[in-house]
């Protein structure tokens, strides 16, 4: 009865693993994209923003001048807005995400606590190089996770143009 369980629990445990890389492997590719996308964007977000700045200011000079107040404002407003709801959205996936790795960590770990020390032996290799492998991810979604916050547009630089 106990060999039936430690074989129920090893299967267990090895497809716990094996959706545990899948999600791994899928948010390592997500972040490699993510990653790739910020460098072709080498240039701060304030950069970026002259330059809508830059394009509001020749369309102004075509408008009334009532209008170019307006119109300067909302294109800029609407910038920030979309640029916070997109850091927003990216802060979320990865606070999800995150939690989602940890508790199959934990998951497969409890498992693997019920295991005989010969089963158990056999998949701790595996276990630990998935820990590993996920503290990586994760340490990398945190550093790009920094690059787009240090990338906001500043209140000054919005107040000033």
């Amino acid at each position: 009865m106990q060999e039936i369980r430690a074989v129920m629990n090893v299967k267990s445990a090895r497809s716990l693993m094996r959706e545990l890389q899948e999600l791994l492997d899928e948010w390592k590719e997500n972040s490699e994209t993510n990653t790739a996308h910020m460098k072709e964007d080498k240039a701060p977000i304030e950069s970026h923003m002259s330059t809508v700045h830059e394009q509001v200011e020749v369309a102004n000079h075509r408008e009334q001048p009532d209008t170019k107040m307006k119109s300067h404002f909302g294109g800029r407003m609407a910038h920030i807005k979309n640029y916070w709801g997109d850091l927003n959205e990216q802060l979320k996936n990865g606070y999800d995400n995150t939690g989602l790795i940890i508790s199959m960590m934990q998951e497969i770990e409890e498992v693997m606590t019920k295991l005989p020390a010969s089963h158990r032996s056999k998949l701790e290799e595996r276990f630990f190089g998935l820990c590993a492998e996920a503290e990586t991810i994760m340490g990398n979604v945190m550093d790009c996770m920094k690059i787009q916050c240090d990338k906001k547009p500043s209140r000054s630089k919005c107040l000033l143009s």
